[in-house]
């Protein structure tokens, strides 16, 4: 399924994208809208990161020290700007 939105505060964002995987939606991509897979409802924490790099392996980090922490990247590329991650479980760090 793809939505189509557009927020100007992240924190709005998270909330929408949570409730949507409360109805049964995981967030799958980002581009012209919003591209969601259906799952299991569950509830899960959603934050979204703003970062733009330089070099691919600076992105490669990046992303290593989300999944270190407990993180699963959702969506988001290294020339996207907006990255969107989902709390594996509940030792992820903040």
């Amino acid at each position: 399924m793809r939505k189509i939105k557009c927020f100007i505060d992240f924190a709005k964002e998270e909330q929408w994208l949570q409730e949507m995987s409360r109805k049964g939606w995981r967030l799958a991509g980002v581009g012209f809208g919003y591209l969601f897979v259906p799952v299991p409802p569950q509830e899960a924490t959603i934050r979204v990161d703003c970062r733009m790099f330089h070099k691919k392996s600076d992105y490669a980090d990046y992303l290593a020290l989300f999944e270190d922490s407990g993180w699963v990247h959702l969506a988001g590329s290294a020339y996207s700007g907006t990255q969107y991650f989902q709390k594996a479980g509940e030792q992820a760090q903040d």
